[in-house]
């Protein structure tokens, strides 16, 4: 009988670390994948907020260019009128 209770013993032990890992398991698990998730969601919200600054800054660049170019039509414009004075006066 002291075997048979000790067989007992030692499968209702293992029976209990299996149901213990098993639990583990399950709960590492679950934690694990809420923790990537909150991660993965952190990194998109991130990479959106950079893309969006990207725009922006896309756009003031583009606005930059345009008023680059404007000026330098405007420079143009007045170095011809400059000539222009300048030839008349030499006459």
């Amino acid at each position: 009988m002291d075997t048979q209770e000790t067989k007992k013993n030692k499968s209702s032990f293992v029976a209990k670390i299996v149901i213990f890992l098993m639990l583990a398991l399950i709960l590492g698990g679950s934690t694990l994948f809420w923790y990537t998730q909150n991660f993965l969601s952190s990194l998109q919200t991130n990479l959106d907020q950079s893309i969006t600054s990207i725009k922006e800054i896309e756009s003031n660049i583009i606005l930059f260019e345009m008023q680059l170019k404007d000026a330098r039509e405007i420079e143009k414009n007045q170095s011809l009128e400059f000539l222009k004075v300048n030839r008349l006066q030499s006459k």
